[in-house]
C-alpha cells in the first residue's frame, strides 16, 4: 500500500532502467556518511566527539573526465526521464575483488554537473544515493522536553552519536472529515516509537530563542520533487498549523522534544524541488496585528466558504468588489466599505431676505480616503461608553453638517438610548431625533428589518423630510449617520477636520466557557478573560470554528479558572 500525506498519495516509485554510461574501475568513489566533529578544549584538544549527520546511506560519486556529445546527451536524457531525484534506477559498477555490484540508487540533490568543451564533448560529474532495501525501526524508552536529564546527559558524552531529526505537523483546520490531521517527517524513512516518519526533511535550522519581545523562529526545508507537498498545501490549510521538532538519540533511545510552535509561512521554491516551512512560537500571536479587519473597499471574505459568504449560485469566482457582489445579488453579505460621493439639494439660508429669494445649491459629500487602511475597532462594554468614530464621509449642508462614521465591528448589542450622547464635532445630533441620527449595529448579513430604522444602508441620508439613501451596504460594520447644526451659509472644510463619538451601551458578543466542556455564545461580552480568548480566536481565524477546533488552540481549563 503506498504512503500518503493527508489525502495525498505519495507515488510508489518502482526502479526504472539502468545508468546508461559504463562505469570503469576507479571511476566511482563511495562517500562516507557525513560526520560533524566536536573538539573539546581540554586535554590539549585531543578529545573528540563525532556526530553522524544525515541518514548514513551510501553515496556514490561518478566522474567522467572525457565523454562524447552522444554520451552526455544520453546521461542528460536519462536524468530528465527520472525527473531528477524522483525515480530510482539501477547502477552497475565493478568491484575491486571482481564482479559487479548493482545497488538501487537515485540522483542526489546536486544532480548532474556537465561541462562541454569546444569539440562538443565534455565532462560529467554526478552523485547518487543508495535506496535501502529495509528501513530501521526504533523503540523510544524515554521522552524529554527541551533539556536532558542526568541519564541522557551522560549518554551525550559518548564518543559517537547518532541523532535523527523528527518533524510533526498538525493542521488545525482540516480539508474534509477523512483527512488525517498528523504529518510525520524526517530526513530518512524510519519508524520511531511505533510511528512511521517519511523521508522529506532536507535541512533544518534557524531555531532560536530571543528575549525583548522577539519570537522564537525555525525553518525546515522539505523535499518536493514529486510535488506531493504542494498538493498537500492545496488540500489542507497549513496556516497556523501546530509544528514540533524533536531529536531522537539512537544510542539511548531517547526522544528530546526540542521546539514547538505554529506554521507562519510555507512556500515551494522556484523550480518546485523544495518546500520551505517556517514556524514561530505560539506566543508570537501576542505581537500580531489585532484587530485584523481594516477599512477596505474590497470584501474580506472567502468566496462561497459557506460560513461568511453563503452564496450558493453557479459562479465560481469573485473579485471581492461591490460591483461583483451586486451582480451576484449578495450585497447583504458584502464585507467591504464602499463609499461614494453623494449629493443633496439644499437652500442657502445666508442668501435672500427674510427667508425669500434663497439660492438652491447641490452639496456633495467628500470621501475621507485616509480612513482606508485603518483598523476597525472591537468594542466591548456593558455600560455607556463613548467610542471615537472613523469618519468615512462628510457633507456641508448649509445650516447643517452630516458625517458617516464607523463605530465598531459588529454586531454590537445596543447604542445608548439617550441619542443626545452621540456627538459630531462635540455637538449633539440635530433634533428632534431621529431626524439627525441613524444608527446601525452592524449585523452580518445586513438586516433589512433592523430595529434601528433604515440602518442597512451605508451612506448619508439625503432629501427634505423623508430621507433617501444610496444602495451601498457594509455587512458587519456598526456605524452612525449623524447630522449637527451649523452656521448659516457654506463653511468649507476637510473631512479630516471633523470628529465624532458614538455612545455604545452594549458591545460585541463572543464565546465563553462555563466549564471545560460547555461553550455558549454571549450576546454582550465583558469578562476580560473571554474577551482575550475571543480576540485570540479572531486573530487565528477560528472564531467561526467548531468547539473542538477552538479548544485545541488555548488552555480551556486555565481560562475557566
Amino acid at each position: 500500500m503506498p504512503d500518503s500525506l493527508g489525502n495525498i498519495t505519495v507515488p510508489d516509485l518502482t526502479p526504472s532502467g539502468t545508468w546508461p554510461l559504463n562505469v570503469r574501475f576507479g571511476a566511482v568513489r563511495q562517500l562516507a556518511p557525513k560526520v560533524v566533529i566536536h573538539t573539546f578544549g581540554a586535554a590539549n584538544e585531543k578529545v573528540e566527539q563525532r556526530y553522524y549527520v544525515g541518514k548514513g546511506e551510501r553515496r556514490f560519486q561518478l566522474q567522467y573526465p572525457r565523454l562524447t556529445k552522444a554520451e552526455i546527451d544520453s546521461a542528460v536524457a536519462f536524468w530528465r526521464a527520472r525527473l531528477g531525484a524522483v525515480t530510482p534506477f539501477a547502477l552497475n559498477y565493478p568491484l575491486e575483488e571482481g564482479g559487479t555490484a548493482t545497488p538501487t540508487v537515485r540522483f542526489a540533490d546536486d544532480a548532474l554537473s556537465v561541462q562541454r568543451d569546444s569539440q562538443k564533448g565534455g565532462s560529467l560529474r554526478v552523485t547518487m544515493v543508495e535506496l535501502p532495501a529495509t528501513y530501521p525501526t526504533y523503540s523510544v524508552t524515554k521522552t524529554l522536553s527541551r533539556f536532558p536529564d542526568a541519564d541522557f546527559a551522560t549518554a551525550l558524552l559518548a564518543q559517537v552519536q547518532e541523532i535523527i531529526p523528527l518533524l510533526h505537523i498538525r493542521p488545525k483546520l482540516i480539508a474534509g472529515d477523512t483527512c488525517p490531521d498528523n504529518i510525520f517527517l524526517s530526513d530518512r524513512r524510519c519508524t520511531v516509537g511505533g510511528q512511521l516518519y517519511q523521508a522529506r526533511l532536507l535541512e533544518w535550522g534557524g531555531i532560536s530563542q530571543a528575549i525583548g519581545g522577539e519570537n522564537d523562529t525555525a525553518k525546515f526545508i522539505l523535499g518536493n520533487a514529486d510535488g506531493v507537498l504542494e498538493s498537500l498545501a492545496a488540500d489542507v490549510d497549513l496556516s497556523d498549523a501546530a509544528i514540533s521538532f524533536s531529536l531522537f538519540h539512537v544510542g539511548s533511545q531517547t526522544r528530546l522534544d526540542l521546539w514547538s510552535g505554529e506554521v507562519s509561512d510555507f512556500d515551494p521554491d522556484e523550480n518546485g524541488q523544495k518546500f520551505t516551512v517556517s514556524g514561530t512560537d505560539i506566543a508570537g500571536a501576542l505581537n500580531e496585528f489585532c484587530p485584523q479587519r481594516v477599512v477596505d473597499r474590497a470584501c474580506w471574505k472567502i468566496f462561497k466558504d459557506g460560513i461568511n459568504c453563503t452564496y450558493s449560485g453557479s459562479e465560481t469566482t469573485c473579485d471581492k468588489s461591490w460591483a461583483r457582489c451586486t451582480a451576484l445579488a449578495n450585497i447583504d453579505q458584502f464585507g467591504g466599505v464602499f463609499v461614494q460621493p453623494q449629493g443633496v439639494n439644499v437652500k442657502d439660508n445666508a442668501s435672500g431676505t427674510f427667508g425669500f429669494g434663497r439660492r438652491d445649491f447641490t452639496s456633495t459629500s467628500i470621501i475621507n480616503d485616509s480612513a482606508y487602511g485603518k483598523a476597525i475597532p472591537h468594542v466591548y462594554t456593558d455600560a455607556a461608553l463613548p467610542v471615537p468614530m472613523i469618519i468615512c464621509a462628510g457633507r456641508e449642508e448649509g445650516d447643517f453638517y452630516a458625517a458617516l462614521g464607523i463605530v465598531s465591528e459588529g454586531p454590537i448589542g445596543a447604542y445608548d438610548t439617550d441619542g443626545l450622547k452621540h456627538r459630531l464635532d462635540n455637538q449633539p445630533p440635530h433634533g428632534p431625533l431621529p431626524k439627525g441620527l441613524r444608527r446601525s449595529r452592524g449585523h452580518d448579513p445586513v438586516l433589512d428589518n433592523d430595529p434601528d430604522a433604515n440602518s442597512q444602508y451605508f451612506s448619508l441620508g439625503a432629501g427634505a423630510g423623508t430621507q433617501a439613501y444610496d444602495v451601498y451596504k457594509a455587512a458587519g460594520i456598526a456605524f452612525l449617520d449623524i447630522r449637527r447644526t451649523d452656521a448659516k451659509g457654506q463653511q468649507l472644510s476637510q473631512v479630516t477636520e471633523h470628529s465624532g463619538t458614538a455612545s455604545v451601551a452594549a458591545g460585541m458578543g463572543g464565546w465563553a466557557w462555563s466549564d471545560d466542556t460547555t461553550r455558549v455564545f454571549a450576546g454582550t461580552l465583558v469578562n476580560p478573560i473571554w474577551i482575550a480568548v475571543n480576540e485570540w480566536l479572531r486573530t487565528k481565524g477560528l472564531f467561526n470554528g467548531s468547539q473542538g477546533v477552538q479548544e485545541a488552540s488555548f488552555d480551556v481549563h486555565a481560562a475557566v479558572a
